[in-house]
């Protein structure tokens, strides 16, 4: 009845947004809780995110490579992993001594980067070392989210006008959390300091 006339006559007691729909309402409910894996310790705030865990990491259905015996979780995994075992389509290592096969170029890369030219990207936090930008930032997410180091730099141009781009603003922002002093040319920082800023 709702529907069709726009009246949201069922609002959330936590948040107050409204919706048209009890079943709406109900979906929303499920963004203010926490879902703990029953298998493991990881917990989740998005039920789609909670129910993805739960298919690729204890679903016990398995793919077994035909080949190889090679167990997989997903579908699309064993389908890319096949792959290795068709001549025409794998990518080996080309330094020597290496009997590393892909296929994929970017898995191939990604070996040569961390293994033979040692290029890593180094957590600032817990030193741990990952061969992509993007694993680096999916691990500081997972593991360092109550926690973000800033640095803030040595500099004078603190009192002077600067442009409200993001990078300005991130100092901005990292400052007023700190709790350090706003600086002008008459009280420059003298030296880089860390901050711990809690992004809870």
């Amino acid at each position: 009845m709702y529907i069709h006339t726009g009246i949201k006559a069922f609002s959330c007691e936590i948040c107050s947004k409204e919706f048209v729909t009890l079943l709406e309402k109900k979906k929303h409910m499920r963004c203010h809780k926490n879902y703990k894996c029953s298998e493991c310790p990881q917990i989740f705030k998005q039920w789609s995110k909670y129910q993805a865990h739960l298919k690729s990491d204890h679903e016990s259905k398995e793919y077994i490579c035909d080949i190889c015996g090679r167990a997989f979780k997903q579908r699309t995994h064993i389908i890319r992993h096949i792959r290795i075992h068709d001549p025409s389509k794998v990518i080996q290592c080309p330094y020597e001594n290496c009997s590393r096969f892909y296929s994929r170029n970017s898995n191939l890369k990604q070996h040569m980067l961390m293994k033979h030219e040692k290029i890593t990207h180094d957590c600032s936090i817990c030193n741990a070392k990952l061969s992509t930008k993007k694993k680096l930032q999916e691990h500081t997410v997972k593991m360092h989210k109550s926690e973000q180091k800033v640095r803030v730099p040595k500099t004078k141009l603190m009192g002077r006008k600067v442009r409200k781009d993001i990078g300005s603003l991130k100092l901005s922002t990292a400052l007023q959390l700190s709790g350090l002093p706003a600086t002008s040319e008459k009280n420059p920082v003298e030296e880089t300091e860390l901050v711990v800023v809690n992004v809870a």
